[in-house]
């Protein structure tokens, strides 16, 4: 079976040709169609997304008192400068809280020994996969620490 897609650049000028009709803006004024472009390059992503599968440990911390929520695992699906993507969370309690909190990633894996990063949730997606889009606050790398020991406390 053969699928025929049409040509990438066609469908973005036709796109952009729907858009400036929309705007008011006339077929001969490329000046202000230019400007149609720019404003298109506002919804670019800020970051890169680099598609990785790197399992990790996940711990749940509530923001009000740093208590512990709980730990699991997880696996990191994207990643980028700013934040990750986590996938198959496994968590000893089966929820996240409905009080401000953050989470505490170690990397998993020889390759990522030692990184470890304290991140915000900012998207949550329910499916057949659940998701849960995070954003870094802090990234950083231990060096010559074992797996199980904890990190300290860094002064602020």
């Amino acid at each position: 079976m053969r699928v025929d897609l049409p040509d990438p650049r066609s469908v973005l000028k036709a796109m952009l040709a729907r858009f400036a009709q929309s705007a008011g803006v006339s077929e001969g004024d490329a000046d202000d169609r230019s400007i149609l472009v720019e404003d298109a390059r506002l919804y670019r992503r800020e970051w890169l997304r680099n598609a990785v599968r790197i399992p990790a440990y996940v711990t749940v911390v509530l923001d009000k008192g740093k208590q512990l929520f709980t730990t699991g695992t997880g696996e990191i699906r994207d990643i980028s400068l700013k934040g990750a993507r986590l996938v198959n969370l496994r968590l000893k309690k089966a929820s996240l809280p409905l009080v401000p909190f953050h989470l505490h990633l170690r990397f998993k894996g020889k390759r990522y020994d030692g990184i470890e990063a304290r991140c915000v949730p900012r998207r949550f997606v329910l499916g057949d996969v659940p998701e849960l889009g995070v954003q870094f606050v802090d990234l950083w790398v231990q060096t010559g620490a074992s797996p199980n020991k904890r990190p300290r406390k860094r002064a602020k």
